[in-house]
């Protein structure tokens, strides 16, 4: 593996294909529906700073291809209001041609706009530019919220999202799934550069790049982070896990975070689809959190005054007066609050005035192994059996 530093005249060069075709800007979109786009690479200004990493040794200044690809999905609703946009996921795989893999179900059903990279792939120098052709050519042709675009990236894929915000800005939250960073000046300083990005990574337990979860633990204190380690090897993390990862995406950014008038469109778009989420048959813990959720970002970004909104509001107080005499649900209740004291020591929330003090891996481990067997037979006492577990196979403890 080498690192290559891309050169803007050499990639200008290279780029210059006669007779290349991309596809209109007019191209229809419908909704719910996947489209292909061809697109060319265009350098900016800055791009010669970019750290280009190809496992082949293959010099980017000598690549062929000046024409890239994307498959783009589009949600539902997208051509219904011609001024909203939405938040976005671009996807990388390390074989190419990237899919919505795990995340199909959270994507489609909470209406993300999804850019899927096709040359990018390992052991080839074509990754970045393939990435810059296809977001310089979607945030054209899209409406992208700006300050609302993630990366997600499978092993080679998900070292290949960590340049991303070193060369495109207006990255929120990078979800890497089976490996760290490119390199260690990724590790360093993207970051530094976007003290506000979100890093979620998955690791199987015997994916060999499990060691890379030392990337993320090392990651300077005032930077939020999350590792989840699940059964299985070097792949997608499985549909619950990737839930989770948007679960944890959400609260940071629309629950924790001090609301940003940029990203109005960002709370509307999370209001609606917690009022989707409530009108699905939901647990009672469900319901009680998904109303609280409710509550919370609409009051806390502005939107509480809305009339469909507000009707759905009025709705939840009535029913969560009608759970909170719910037996069950209190106990669940209980060992949520235990679970979230524990978790605030390794998930400290952005908003917290004083930042806790962690413990060692090995204590939170034990830790989390003793509330599971309190809280037996609760949802939470569930997830901290499964943090234990987590946490074990990351540090190589057993039980």
């Amino acid at each position: 593996m080498r690192y290559f530093t891309v050169l803007t005249a050499g990639l200008l060069l290279a780029s210059l294909r006669l007779g290349a075709a991309t596809t209109p800007m007019e191209t229809p979109l419908p909704d719910e529906q996947t489209v292909t786009i061809e697109c060319e690479y265009k350098p900016q200004k800055g791009d010669e700073a970019i750290v280009a990493y190809a496992g082949t040794g293959e010099d980017p200044k000598k690549a062929k291809e000046a024409v890239f690809h994307y498959n783009v999905y589009i949600p539902k609703g997208y051509g219904e209001n011609k001024e909203r946009r939405f938040p976005c996921m671009f996807i990388a795989s390390s074989t190419g041609n990237a899919d919505m893999a795990q995340m199909r179900e959270r994507l489609t059903h909470d209406r993300w706009l999804v850019v899927m990279l096709a040359e990018s792939k390992n052991d080839s120098p074509e990754w970045l530019r393939n990435f810059v052709a296809a977001h310089d050519d979607a945030v054209s042709r899209l409406r992208i919220l700006e300050d609302m675009k993630f990366g997600a990236g499978l092993a080679g894929g998900a070292r290949c999202c960590s340049v991303w915000p070193e060369a495109r800005k207006g990255f929120r939250g990078l979800f890497m799934q089976a490996a760290g960073f490119a390199g260690a000046a990724q590790a360093k300083d993207v970051p530094k550069q976007n003290p506000s990005l979100l890093f979620y990574a998955t690791f199987g337990a015997t994916d060999g790049n499990l060691h890379d979860t030392a990337n993320f633990r090392s990651l300077p204190p005032t930077t939020a982070r999350y590792i989840t380690v699940f059964e299985g090897g070097s792949e997608w993390a499985p549909a619950k896990v990737a839930s989770q990862a948007f679960d944890w995406f959400e609260k940071k950014i629309f629950l924790e975070s001090r609301t940003d008038p940029k990203l109005k469109d960002a709370y509307l778009w999370y209001v609606e689809n917690l009022i989707t989420r409530l009108d699905a048959d939901k647990t009672p813990l469900e319901q009680f959190e998904l109303c609280e959720h409710l509550q919370m970002a609409a009051k806390q970004h502005g939107l509480a005054s809305q009339e469909n909104i507000k009707t759905k509001l009025e709705a939840c107080k009535d029913q969560l007066a009608k759970l909170e005499k719910d037996e069950a649900l209190r106990k669940e209740l209980v060992a949520r609050k235990a679970y979230q004291a524990l978790e605030a020591s390794e998930d400290t929330p952005l908003n917290a005035v004083v930042k806790p003090k962690g413990m060692s891996l090995s204590v939170l481990s034990t830790e989390y192994t003793k509330l599971a067997k309190i809280y037996t037979g609760t949802v939470y006492g569930s997830k901290a059996e499964q943090r234990a577990t987590s946490i074990n196979a990351e540090i190589g403890k057993k039980k």
